[in-house]
């Protein structure tokens, strides 16, 4: 009988070591879980954070290339109108005094051509 009474007693005390065992693993094994996660968590918000601060940093310098390039293009635009306007006057000057010479050497042919004829 007391050796029954051992046994069950051994039996009731392994069934609570284990209890314990198995309720603290858990406990523990939730802890590192809840860590883990918290972990992983702070790893995607940081990756998420240089993310964003790379993609504002490339849109920060896009734009300013852009507009820089904008810029160039106003002021090229700008000289290539003005040196074509210069080249326009120039050339118009140049046809309008050959056209005045010409329109004096026609008359002057159609002067003399007059005088001839009478």
């Amino acid at each position: 009988r007391n050796n029954r009474r051992e046994i069950g007693r051994k039996s009731i005390e392994t069934k609570r070591s284990l209890k314990e065992v198995t309720s603290v693993e858990t406990r523990n094994n939730r802890r590192e879980t809840q860590r883990r996660s918290s972990e992983s968590i702070r790893s995607m918000i940081e990756e998420t954070s240089n993310d964003l601060r790379n993609t504002r940093r490339e849109t920060v310098t896009r734009y300013s290339e852009e507009t820089r390039d904008i810029q160039e293009g106003i002021s090229n635009n700008r000289g290539e109108n003005e040196r074509t306007t210069r080249e326009t006057t120039v050339s118009m000057e140049a046809r309008t005094s050959n056209g005045i010479r010409s329109n004096k050497r026609e008359s002057e042919r159609r002067s003399i051509e007059v005088t001839r004829s009478m």
